[in-house]
């Protein structure tokens, strides 16, 4: 039912809000973000995610353009969950996942009305899916797969 842009930005919601709420999610966070394992292993996963996008949307952006682009925005979110973690940020979850979600989609010229759309649609669906996080970091879904 919804695109990849708006899956995305779910699943970009679901990390943060479940990481962040529980205490020992939160610590691994933490402690992966600060010694940079964090950020190697987003380097190499996500970078599909862009290679994804460039397909889907037909981006003309070169592939050493979407090499930076997906260490920017690893940078981004290492250091947003150190800076959150640490205090020295003072926003909400939700608008620590708003600016990420708006920043990776600038990367990637989504025009910013858009991001507007992506990021409201994706506050409306991720309450939805009932996601709950487990011992071991496993993931629980009670919600409706089928709406997504």
């Amino acid at each position: 039912m919804y695109d990849l842009q708006i899956c995305t930005a779910v699943e970009i919601r679901n990390c943060w809000k479940l990481f962040l709420n529980d205490e020992n999610a939160k610590r691994f966070y933490y402690e992966i973000a600060k010694e940079r394992i964090y950020f190697e292993s987003y380097k190499d996963t996500i970078q599909e995610f862009f290679r994804l996008h460039k397909r889907k949307y037909n981006l003309d952006i070169s592939d050493e353009h979407l090499k930076l682009i997906n260490l920017s925005s690893a940078a981004l979110e290492s250091e947003a969950i150190i800076s959150y973690i640490d205090g020295f940020l003072h926003l909400t979850v939700d608008e620590i996942c708003d600016f990420e979600i708006r920043a990776i989609y600038e990367f990637i010229n989504v025009p910013y009305k858009r991001i507007d759309e992506i990021i409201t649609i994706s506050k409306e669906v991720f309450p939805k899916l009932n996601v709950r996080l487990n011992k071991y970091f496993e993931l629980e879904l009670s919600g409706d797969m089928n709406m997504i």
